[in-house]
């Protein structure tokens, strides 16, 4: 095959299933960053449904920070799809990450909009986040205000530039 093929778990703060990817593949692991892809996988829900995606993607997560970033791509444009989350774990060969509901979403003009505020204030509550969870999670959605005004990775053309073509390329050759 080539590459290396694994699952994204996504739970909430009780350790319950949120949502799985199931086909994910690994473009790059320094032991701090990892940058993968997928496209038309198929993903579970928490109660169970399956849906596929439809647009490719590419992921970065940081093992030290407190949120993902999604890139989803379409004919012409993309946009980014950031989940304020714990930092990554493995665990069985799966990358886990527990959701804490704040999402930010960035278009390629970097305009951005913060969604879930109402879901974060309802989990905080039923989940009863601690006052550090709390700031861990205003923080991280502050960091990634800073980085898309920064234009830090990965929001910043080198990173489409450099990481797309890999993934299309992979992507275009599966069976």
């Amino acid at each position: 095959m080539g590459y290396e093929v694994f699952k994204i778990v996504s739970k909430k703060h009780d350790g319950s299933l949120h949502r799985a990817w199931h086909e994910n593949i690994l473009l790059h692991d320094d032991g701090e960053v990892l940058i993968g892809g997928n496209s038309n996988t198929v993903v579970t829900e928490h109660d169970g449904k399956e849906w596929e995606t439809k647009r490719p993607a590419i992921f970065y997560f940081d093992k030290n920070k407190w949120f993902n970033v999604v890139v989803l791509f379409s004919e012409n444009d993309h946009f980014y799809y950031c989940n304020v989350s714990s930092p990554f774990t493995w665990e069985n060969g799966e990358l886990h990450y527990i959701d804490y509901d704040l999402d930010l979403i960035v278009s390629q003009d970097f305009s951005y909009v913060v969604k879930d505020e109402d879901e974060f204030e309802q989990n905080r509550k039923k989940y009863d986040y601690s006052n550090e969870l709390q700031q861990d999670v205003i923080n991280a959605k502050n960091e990634l205000i800073d980085m898309i005004h920064l234009r830090q990775t990965p929001f910043n053309r080198t990173f489409i530039e450099d990481w797309k073509p890999k993934f299309f390329q992979l992507i275009n050759r599966r069976p």
